[in-house]
């Protein structure tokens, strides 16, 4: 029993760092701001921040309840869309930062 317990700790403490980390790093870019910025949106910073929390807190939790979304193929389309456009976002940012030209394969 001693040893799943562990188990469980140390598997939720590393769940816990690598999505500090993730946070971190978005922050660390700017993503926010310099998106806000260029659509400017200044005044919905505060909410765009509370909407990347409440992303990740839903991310953490669909680790552990199973949520079903009804078969409707618009929601699959806005869920890939709406990912593509955070990657998008992400490797943007990542190379303005970076001061690097991102090449396409």
């Amino acid at each position: 029993m001693m040893r799943f317990a562990a188990l469980i700790f140390f598997a939720f403490s590393s769940g816990v760092l690598v999505s500090a980390g993730v946070f971190a790093f978005i922050a660390a870019i700017g993503i926010v701001p310099r998106m806000a910025n260029r659509t400017k949106t200044q005044r919905f910073i505060p909410l765009y921040e509370d909407v990347i929390t409440l992303g990740g807190l839903f991310g953490t939790t669909a680790m552990f309840i199973d949520y079903r979304l009804p078969p409707v193929p618009f929601l699959a389309s806005a869920f890939a869309l709406l990912t593509g456009v955070f990657v998008g976002v992400l490797a943007v940012a990542l190379a303005e930062v970076l001061n690097v030209m991102l090449v396409m394969l």
